[in-house]
């Protein structure tokens, strides 16, 4: 019996991370699943840690091929094409988590779209989670991430494998100086009549390298280990909703002190031009009837 979901976690250097990320896998909610590990030219400690974790669950499956030039792109086409069996197709990074409910959540925002997403957020350089506003139900927003801006990472990325299979090309080495998540992304949203779903909640853990480039291995791991201890927390999605209610409302706040100066100053424009018109008018009304109760004078 084929498993509903297919899991891909590409690594090459994340021995000490991959551990917690896969568990956040094999503790979902949704149990049935398989997982590839692909290893592009993995460590030699990496690849210990993928293969003990392969061992323990019969789900798990670890890969290894040469290093890519890239990010192992025509690797995640190979396992997608020959050996996937799962009806949707997740993908996480080695140095992500995601919550219990992620895969749930996917199927149920993948039931009526190819390809689909949870909330745009992201863990900042203070530990705090930030969101950022995003959504593919807006061309404004589709038409951004096909000029070039990302702000859903390969952690987020949820599709059908029917999908998949209709697609042009699938994972394919992207060009020098492109990024490779959006570069599929962008094949997607290119696809004819593509449906794509945003979702509103968050159900993954990011954690971007550019913002942790101050921190050491040890200090990354320990940040992953203590987000990782908190997610099975009984309170923790109560507290998660709080950081988010913050943050949104604090973002507002930035937003409109920015704005109303600019925005006050528009109106009070607009008024001055407004009265001007009015005075003008009035000006001028008043020269007519001047004109019209002035006597004739004879020539």
């Amino acid at each position: 019996m084929s498993p509903r979901f297919t899991v891909i976690i590409p690594t090459y250097d994340h021995g000490e991370t991959l551990y917690y990320s896969v568990r956040s896998v094999v503790e979902q909610q949704i149990p049935d699943f398989e997982l590839f590990i692909i290893g592009d030219g993995a460590t030699p400690e990496t690849g210990r840690v993928a293969r003990e974790l392969a061992a323990l669950d019969r789900r798990i499956s670890f890969i290894e091929y040469p290093k890519h030039h890239r990010r192992g792109e025509p690797y995640r086409h190979e396992i997608l094409t020959k050996r996937a069996r799962g009806s949707f197709v997740c993908y996480l990074c080695d140095d992500d988590l995601w919550l219990p409910n992620h895969l749930e959540y996917m199927e149920q925002l993948l039931q009526k779209a190819d390809f689909a997403h949870p909330v745009a957020s992201f863990v900042d350089a203070y530990g705090q989670v930030q969101v950022r506003p995003f959504t593919l139900q807006e061309p404004f927003y589709r038409e951004m991430m096909l000029q070039g801006e990302n702000r859903i990472g390969l952690s987020s990325m949820a599709h059908t494998l029917d999908f998949y299979k209709r697609l042009p090309h699938g994972w394919r080495t992207t060009p020098p100086g492109q990024l490779t998540d959006l570069y599929m992304y962008q094949q997607f949203l290119s696809y004819p009549g593509v449906v794509a779903a945003s979702g509103k909640k968050l159900t993954l853990l990011n954690f971007p390298d550019g913002l942790r480039m101050h921190l050491s291995r040890e200090q990354k791991l320990a940040e992953l280990k203590l987000w990782f201890s908190k997610i099975h927390d009984s309170g923790f999605e109560r507290e998660l909703n709080e950081r988010l209610f913050t943050a949104a409302y604090q973002k507002a706040i930035d937003l409109e002190r920015t704005l109303t100066p600019k925005l006050l100053d528009v109106i009070w424009q607009r008024d001055q031009e407004i009265k001007s018109a009015h005075a003008y008018k009035n000006h001028a009304e008043s020269l007519e009837r001047a004109i019209k109760q002035t006597p004739a004078q004879s020539t």
